[in-house]
């Protein structure tokens, strides 16, 4: 079962979109595979909420989705539609693979992490990547390829510096290189899904981080 387990009371007149965005979801899981049992946690957290859509998500545990909204940003009732329906899938594909082998805190796993529940979103809605997977192209990715290589089973990289931009990294960086290399991967696989690839460890993804004959897009 998908349950909801605790509503701030400022979001409560929401609730009825935010329900039915995590039913819609359910539903599309359900239509690939036996969706594992969810607890929702609805917090009104500004501080967690991203500005463009007035709300985020976190999964840490296998059974444990939280999402936090900002009431006061316009952006969020616009959005508790599709876009709330895919960061919820997004963030079920990190409850699956919270079970094992988890987020994991080596760079390449983190990558993994994101591109796979960022491909998952994809399989499920069509949907073309968001926009901090799409931040960088192929090219512009080229010259972050080889430090992500060395450091691929690594940790101590500096998650905030990879993901949010900091010390000369670009902005959302390790979101669009992690939807790169699993896309590559993915292609190269055919075969495989992010669905069946939800508890595969991130060095089967190593390779996938170069760029090579057949595999540009």
């Amino acid at each position: 079962m998908w349950t909801v387990e605790r509503v701030s009371p400022t979001l409560r007149p929401h609730l009825p979109a935010i329900e039915a965005a995590i039913a819609a979801t359910r539903a599309r899981v359900a239509a690939v595979a036996d969706p594992v049992p969810i607890r929702f946690l609805l917090v009104a957290d500004r501080s967690r909420a991203l500005p463009m859509h007035g709300f985020g998500g976190y999964c840490g545990d296998p059974d444990v989705i939280r999402l936090s909204f900002d009431p006061k940003n316009p952006n969020m009732v616009p959005n508790l539609g599709a876009t709330l329906e895919r960061a919820i899938a997004h963030e079920y594909h990190h409850a699956l693979r919270a079970a094992a082998p988890g987020y994991g805190a080596k760079l390449g796993s983190a990558l993994v992490a994101e591109g796979l529940a960022g491909h998952f979103v994809r399989m499920l809605h069509r949907s073309p990547p968001e926009p901090w997977e799409a931040a960088l192209g192929p090219e512009e990715l080229d010259p972050w390829r080889a430090p992500a290589l060395e450091r691929f089973d690594r940790t101590g990289h500096g998650h905030a510096r990879w993901f949010f931009g900091a010390d000369g990294h670009p902005r959302w960086l390790g979101y669009a290189l992690g939807y790169d290399l699993v896309g590559r991967h993915l292609r190269r696989h055919p075969d495989e899904t992010p669905l069946t690839l939800a508890h595969a460890p991130h060095m089967a993804f190593r390779d996938a981080v170069r760029r090579g004959p057949g595999s540009e897009g």
